[in-house]
C-alpha cells in the first residue's frame, strides 16, 4: 500500500503532487491525474488532463453539433468519486467552480445540496457511511468549506462525490500538513458498470448528489460506476455509443426511453453498435418507470408507455435469437407503478425513496450478472 508522509513541501513536489497552498495548520493538495487522490467514475479522467467532464474534451466539436445540451450536461461530474486514506485530524475543500452555463446552483424541483453540493462518506467501498456534505454558496468565486478539524488522528477512508448539476474547474484538499495519506482500498469488481440515460439517470432529483441509482447500486455492490446519465438529451445518439463502447464495462445498461419518443428507430442501432464492440460485455436494457400522471389512461402520452417498449422487446428478442446470451431487461416500471404516493418530485423525477427502490432490484441483478461473466 502506497503510504506518503507529508512533512515538507519540498517532498511533496519531489512526489509530483501540485501544493496549491500551505501555512502552519493547513497543507493543500490538488486533485489531478497521478496524484496521491483516486478519481473515479471519470472515463476519460487522464485523457482529459484532468477536467471534470464526463466525456472527452478531444470530441467536443462532434458532440456539441450532436446534441449541445449533451455536452453542456457533460461539465456536470455526477457520480464521480475522489477517494483516499488520511490519518489528518481536519478535512476541507478548496472549490474553483466553473463560469459557464453548465454550473447550477439550485433548480425549482432541487435543492441547492442536490444540484451543487459534494457529499463525504467515510469507510472503504461495501462498507460506507454517509457523514456530511458541502453547503453550495451561489455565485463564482473560489469557496472553502471544512468537513472536520481537531479530529482524532487516525486512518479513515474518505469518498468525495461530486456534484449532479454543478461544473467545478478545479478541487483542492486540505489536510495536516504532517498527515498520512495512502491508496484507498480496491473495489470489489475490476471493472465499472456504466450506464446510459436522462435525467433521472444522471440523479434527478434526489436529495444529494451520491442518491441516484447507480450511485446507491455501486457502494451496495461494491463497484466503479461511470454515469453517462443527461437530462431530457438521453435520445440515443449514435455518437453516445460509439463513446460508451469505449468504455471496458463489467456491465453496459441502456435507460433512455424517456427521452426517445421522437428517436426511438435510434434504440436498436445504440445497443446494436454496443454489442458489435463488446460480443461479450453483458447489455442490460432498462425500461421507463410509469409517471405519475398514467392514471389518466386516455391520455396520449399515457398511452405511449407500451409502444415506446414495444421497440425495446423487439431489440431484446433479436439478441436472443440471434444467440446472445449476455442480455437482460430490468424492468423499471415494474417498481414505479403510476398511482399511490408516487415517489418523485414532480411525478416523472424519482425522490430518494423511488431511487432506492430501483436500486433495491437493480443491484441483485446486476450482482449476479457480473459474477456469471468473471468481470
Amino acid at each position: 500500500m502506497r503510504k506518503i508522509l507529508i512533512t515538507v513541501l519540498l517532498l511533496l513536489l519531489s512526489l509530483g503532487f501540485t501544493v496549491v497552498a500551505s501555512d502552519a495548520n493547513t497543507c493543500w493538495l490538488k486533485v489531478e491525474p497521478n496524484s496521491v487522490f483516486t478519481v473515479n467514475g471519470l472515463g476519460w479522467y487522464n485523457q482529459n488532463n484532468g477536467s471534470f467532464c464526463r466525456l472527452p474534451l478531444s470530441r467536443e466539436k462532434e458532440i456539441a453539433a450532436a446534441n449541445p445540451s449533451t455536452w453542456r450536461l457533460s461539465q456536470c461530474p455526477v457520480d464521480a468519486r475522489i477517494r483516499f486514506k488520511t490519518d489528518s485530524s481536519q478535512l476541507k475543500l478548496r472549490i474553483t467552480p466553473g463560469n459557464d452555463e453548465s454550473s447550477r446552483f439550485d433548480m425549482w424541483h432541487m435543492s441547492s445540496v442536490a444540484v451543487s453540493g459534494i457529499d463525504l462518506y467515510i469507510g472503504a467501498p461495501g462498507n460506507q457511511d454517509f457523514w456530511l456534505n458541502t453547503h453550495p454558496k451561489k455565485g463564482s468565486d473560489i469557496c472553502d468549506h471544512v468537513f472536520f478539524e481537531k479530529k482524532v488522528c487516525q486512518m479513515r477512508e474518505f469518498t468525495l462525490y461530486l456534484p449532479s448539476y454543478t461544473n467545478i474547474k478545479a478541487l483542492e484538499i486540505g489536510l495536516d500538513p504532517n498527515a498520512m495519506i495512502s491508496a484507498p482500498s480496491d473495489y470489489k469488481h475490476k471493472k465499472p458498470i456504466v450506464i446510459y440515460g436522462t435525467s433521472i439517470t444522471q440523479g434527478g432529483c434526489a436529495s444529494r448528489c451520491s442518491n441516484s441509482f447507480i450511485g446507491i447500486t455501486g457502494r451496495r455492490l461494491n463497484s466503479d460506476v461511470i454515469n453517462l446519465g443527461f437530462s431530457g438529451s438521453g435520445n440515443g445518439d449514435e455518437l453516445l455509443a460509439e463513446l460508451m463502447s469505449q468504455l471496458d464495462a463489467s456491465v453496459y445498461i441502456v435507460d433512455p426511453l424517456a427521452n426517445m419518443n421522437e428517436y426511438m428507430h435510434r434504440y436498436e442501432k445504440f445497443v446494436n453498435i454496443l454489442r458489435s464492440r463488446h460480443p461479450e460485455i453483458p447489455i442490460v436494457l432498462m425500461t421507463e418507470i410509469h409517471f405519475a400522471y398514467e392514471i389518466d389512461d386516455q391520455l396520449e402520452s399515457a398511452k405511449k408507455y407500451g409502444l415506446k417498449h414495444k421497440i425495446l422487446f423487439e431489440t431484446y428478442h433479436k439478441l436472443k435469437e440471434s444467440g446472445d446470451k449476455n442480455v437482460y431487461v430490468f424492468d423499471a416500471g415494474a417498481i414505479i407503478k403510476a398511482g399511490g404516493d408516487h415517489p418523485t418530485v414532480d411525478g416523472s423525477h424519482l425522490t430518494d425513496a423511488g431511487f432506492y427502490a430501483i436500486a433495491e432490484k437493480l443491484a441483485p441483478l446486476l450482482e449476479n450478472i457480473i459474477k456469471s461473466t468473471g468481470k
